[in-house]
């Protein structure tokens, strides 16, 4: 890879590393996102780089990354099942249009990054994922000592016509999560850590399994490590680094990224927060 090529893929990998962190921090409440948890019925959430939430119904949540819906258009929906021995379960699905994206990384202006000159139309990706959480300490619930782990499973396929497959996209992040356009299943695992250290500074940490197939042959580790500052009611900033060891077909890749975010929240007044580990005010 080129120095010209190498500061295009740097700065591509900053800005979809950017759209993954999915933090929705609150002066009380930090855990509601990347967890089984949803946010209070008729909430609506909104960030700088984050999804925009709204929960529509008391067991549902909407949501939609709308600051680069224009490359990739998006939604999904979070639905509550149940609570079963201190555990509440979840699922997400999303689906997601992101042929634009893959026509504009793709232009030889940019660098090229698929196969210059082809256009990539009509791939539809799918993502399905179930979600597991438990309070360390369930007596304490949202005291700042307490810690919310995270277990989820997913999987990914996309609609797509065999004469528009794309070829291997072969740079870590992208190559285990664009697998799937030429034709095969995906699935990954992880595990999410949430906390509070004090009432100004929050933390995330988490780690992922990512086949880009069913099997393992080709598959990506990737760890994510957050400070979240809390500023005030409606500003956090949000600094830390994100990890992936990925195979890829001819060589096994380690790269570190870093990640900054400012994040803004609002919302419309809250009422209780229903089926979330019982009753409780936030």
């Amino acid at each position: 890879m080129n120095t010209s090529h190498l500061k295009r893929y740097f700065i591509v990998i900053v800005i979809f590393l950017s759209f993954s962190v999915s933090l929705y921090p609150q002066e009380s409440d930090i855990w509601t996102s990347g967890n089984a948890r949803i946010i209070p019925y008729k909430e609506f959430s909104a960030g700088v780089l984050n999804p925009v939430r709204y929960s529509a119904f008391r067991q549902l949540e909407f949501s939609s990354h709308l600051l680069y819906a224009p490359l990739i258009p998006n939604f999904s929906a979070k639905k509550y099942w149940t609570e079963f021995k201190e555990v509440l379960i979840t699922s997400k699905h999303t689906v997601a249009y992101p042929s634009p994206a893959l026509n504009f990384f793709n232009d030889p202006k940019f660098g090229g990054f698929v196969e210059p000159g082809k256009d990539f139309s009509s791939i539809i990706h799918l993502n399905t994922e179930f979600l597991f959480s438990r309070w360390l300490f369930v007596d304490k619930n949202c005291d700042v000592s307490n810690y919310l782990l995270t277990f989820k499973i997913g999987g990914r396929y996309a609609l797509n016509t065999p004469d528009n497959a794309i070829p291997e996209v072969r740079y870590p992040y992208f190559f285990h999560r664009t697998y799937i356009y030429g034709g095969y299943w995906g699935w990954y695992t992880g595990f999410d850590l949430d906390g509070r250290f004090s009432k100004n500074l929050d933390f995330k940490v988490n780690v992922d399994f990512i086949s880009a197939g069913m099997a393992t042959d080709y598959f990506a580790i990737e760890n994510t490590g957050l400070l979240i500052f809390n500023l005030n009611k409606k500003f956090k900033i949000a600094a830390g680094y994100k990890g992936i060891y990925c195979t890829l077909p001819e060589k096994k890749s380690l790269n570190v990224f870093p990640l900054i975010d400012v994040l803004y929240y609002f919302s419309w007044p809250k009422g209780d927060e229903k089926n979330l580990f019982g009753s409780k005010p936030f």
